[in-house]
């Protein structure tokens, strides 16, 4: 993963590079489960590409390191590898298909020599590149009996021209300028039925963020969530959903990243009730950041937050089965809204939170009391012994405490600030063994300080935070938080506590120099509690830095740009086509705060839009950047 290429975002961050003709991207699988996997082309499309030429090699089982087997042909009297010259698909002695599509509802695909569609995702099996004998292999268990392993790793690989520009997809098809009509079809829009699923693909070669398609009005009529199968939970792999509104995620925990969606990964959306959907995705989308390629292919990563994972005994290992987590917040409410998410039910052994009558995967409340209940639902259990492995690192305590209730043997159970593992055994035969047996409740804790009362001053771009504290004890340390809009906060400093009967404290944070500063103090208490000081809250009155292009419409070749409390400094103005080609572009010299410069354009330019991109000479760094509408 960390070596992986991506196409980076074009006309973002001053990249105006194209790329011509055909280019080949390739999806790595690690040698992992031997397990189902959402997979789709990888971000290119060729009208010649089909699920056999690219995915299977063209049926060649020399491509070491290469492709998959698709099966789906039975074929009880050879032993050895074979395709079938009808319809593709590579025979096995037991016949049973291994890829799948979803369009109303699930359907095995019976053909491979249909195309690969960029558009689509693909539910396969994968056991591992095309080199061994399929017939005659052994497979290898891992994690106990009920975890098969891949053979080997293996890249699957397609080529053709990459898909760049806006993919916006509506129940009417699918519109790119890159495939054009060939995809501007019915077949490969939004499923027709209201609050239905379509089954999609990240359409480009480079990771997306499903966050900054929701918080930049890229979902309409559609929920603020998704689901994928991933492949290192269950014996053939498990859902995994994401909601944007809460961002929270049933495998990444909390402020995570579960917003991003890999190169080559398909997920499943779920649209509205209340109007025509659609979902656009832009250049603007993609991540070009290490941390938002994530192992969501093969390699099984820890949960944050107050999540909660159902284990299975597989052996002598424990093997995850399913996974929820709960979320707490002033912005959200404690009825089901939009930064919930649904139970997508596995085919055994189900995990979920009981919410007004619904089963849910993530449950966003408002911060716990002690009247809060949340009940636990398992259901299909397919074991015997199980384990409940509940993370509650990121729970803020502030008064209260989780505690798992367990019905079947009358026992209330303490949650540390981290990882806690219950143990237990469920009886198919007797329902009070998991049916209704556990849920999480609130009590009340012991705060570690009485008060904490804080206050915040300015003195040029350097603020003093003073705090002053009544009744400390066991307290661990004090953390200086800031926030730009007193919603979301991070830690810019730390001291310990004095654990007197009155303190006072002070820091100073020499970056104050936004519009708005927010301060409050966390304390940390030996155990674990957490309190918070009231916001104290540093204004400045800062001009802000603008730009403002006219006339736009452009007629004729006269372009300005006034610059508004802009530094000193040398920039350049570019303007480019839809195809990324410069038709103009201008050196600016700007002596600093307020100013207009022409940018000349030498002869008339065709009506259309184009893009316009201001940068500084020095650092590179795009300051600006607006469409140009030319009449």
């Amino acid at each position: 993963i960390a070596n992986s290429g991506v196409l980076a975002p074009y006309g973002v961050s001053g990249n105006t590079g194209t790329i011509t003709g055909n280019v080949s991207v390739e999806r790595f699988i690690p040698k992992g489960f031997r397990a189902y996997r959402d997979l789709s082309a990888g971000g290119v499309y060729s009208a010649s590409n089909t699920l056999f030429n690219t995915w299977q090699e063209s049926g060649s089982y020399a491509n070491n390191g290469y492709g998959m087997f698709i099966t789906g042909k039975l074929d009880t009297t050879i032993k050895h590898n074979l395709v079938d010259g009808t319809t593709y698909l590579d025979h096995s002695i037991s016949g049973t298909p291994s890829a799948f599509y979803y369009k109303a509802g699930w359907d095995t695909i019976k053909h491979t020599d249909t195309i690969l569609n960029p558009y689509q995702s693909y539910r396969v099996l994968v056991r591992g590149d095309r080199s061994f004998d399929l017939d005659t292999t052994p497979v290898i268990a891992i994690a106990g009996p009920l975890v098969l392993a891949m053979n080997n790793s293996t890249s699957l690989r397609a080529s053709g021209s990459l898909i760049t520009g806006n993919v916006v997809y509506s129940r009417s098809g699918v519109s790119n300028t890159v495939t054009g009509s060939a995809f501007n079809n019915l077949a490969n829009g939004l499923n027709p039925a209201a609050n239905s699923y379509t089954y999609i693909a990240n359409p480009y070669a480079c990771p997306i963020d499903f966050k900054h398609i929701y918080d930049n009005g890229g979902l309409v009529n559609v929920h603020p969530y998704y689901y994928y199968l991933d492949p290192t939970i269950g014996s053939t792999g498990a859902w995994v959903v994401y909601n944007a509104e809460s961002n929270a995620s049933t495998k990444w925990g909390l402020n995570s990243n579960g917003e991003f969606i890999q190169t080559g990964q398909g997920f499943l959306i779920k649209d509205t009730s209340f109007g025509a959907p659609s979902l656009t995705i832009t250049e603007a989308d993609k991540s070009i950041l290490s941390s938002s390629r994530t192992g969501v292919f093969g390699t099984t990563v820890s949960n944050s937050g107050l999540s909660i994972n159902l284990m299975k005994q597989s052996g002598t290992n424990y093997l995850k089965m399913d996974a929820v987590v709960a979320v707490f917040g002033s912005q959200f409410s404690n009825s089901i809204g939009r930064e919930d998410a649904g139970k997508m039910s596995n085919a055994s052994d189900n995990l979920s939170i009981s919410e007004s009558g619904k089963s849910l995967s993530i449950d966003a409340r408002l911060p716990a009391t002690t009247a809060d209940i949340l009940p636990i639902n398992l259901g299909q259990l397919s074991g015997t012994n199980y384990q409940l492995v509940i993370n509650s690192s990121d729970f803020v305590r502030n008064g209260v405490a989780p505690y798992i209730k367990d019905t079947y043997t009358n026992k209330t159970i303490a949650l540390s600030s981290g990882m806690d593992t219950i143990s237990f055994t469920a009886d198919a035969k007797v329902a009070a063994t998991y049916q209704n047996r556990f849920s999480v409740v609130f009590k009340p804790t012991t705060l570690s300080v009485n008060s904490i009362l804080a206050t915040a001053t300015a003195n040029g771009s350097v603020a003093t935070i003073t705090w002053n504290t009544v009744g400390e004890k066991g307290v661990a340390k004090f953390e200086v938080e800031k926030s730009a809009n007193g919603a979301s906060f991070t830690k810019i400093g730390q001291q310990s506590a004095k654990n007197t009967a009155t303190a006072s404290y002070s820091a100073t944070d020499n970056a104050a120099t936004d519009a708005n500063n927010y301060y409050r103090i966390k304390a940390i208490s030996i155990d674990g509690t957490i309190a918070y000081s009231n916001i104290a809250k540093v204004t400045y009155n800062v001009q802000l830095t603008t730009y403002n292009l006219y006339p736009n419409p452009l007629v004729g070749t006269k372009l300005s740009v006034q610059f508004n409390n802009v530094t000193t400094g040398k920039y350049v103005a570019s303007i480019t086509n839809a195809l990324g080609q410069k038709v103009a572009e201008q050196a600016i010299n700007h002596a600093g705060g307020n100013g207009t410069h022409s940018i000349s354009i030498k002869q008339t330019i065709a009506a259309g839009v184009y893009n316009v991109v201001i940068r500084d000479v020095n650092s590179k760094e795009q300051v600006y950047q607006s469409t140009l509408s030319v009449q």
